[in-house]
């Protein structure tokens, strides 16, 4: 018992890459377990997933991501905004290059 008490600030499972879910959770994802995120629609459910995939992927560990509502598109669309930190309608639109000149002309005029 007093084995696992001193073990406490290990990590059990896989990270989330958020330490308060990775909290609720018991210590993270574990194997042989089906962690299931229940929310509203429209509720960032699919970012999150993306978000955590994206986590364990950057520590090179192997990631299956799967989804059935979503389409491959709008997945790689979500994930590009979040890592290049640009409007997901500017990503959607094809005017990333006008994007990053605006925001140079402003960074110029300051």
């Amino acid at each position: 018992y007093q084995e696992l008490l001193d073990r406490e600030s290990e990590r059990v499972g896989l990270s989330t890459g958020f330490p308060t879910i990775d909290k609720m959770i018991g210590g993270g994802l574990r194997r042989k377990y089906c962690t299931v995120i229940v929310a509203r629609m429209k509720s960032a459910k699919t970012y999150f997933k993306g978000l955590v995939s994206l986590h364990n992927s950057q520590k090179e560990i192997p990631v299956l991501y799967l989804d059935t509502e979503m389409d491959k598109k709008s997945q790689t669309s979500r994930l590009i905004s979040h890592l290049a930190k640009v409007d997901i309608n500017t990503i959607e639109t094809g005017q990333f290059g006008t994007y990053k000149n605006n925001i140079y002309q402003q960074q110029k005029t300051k």
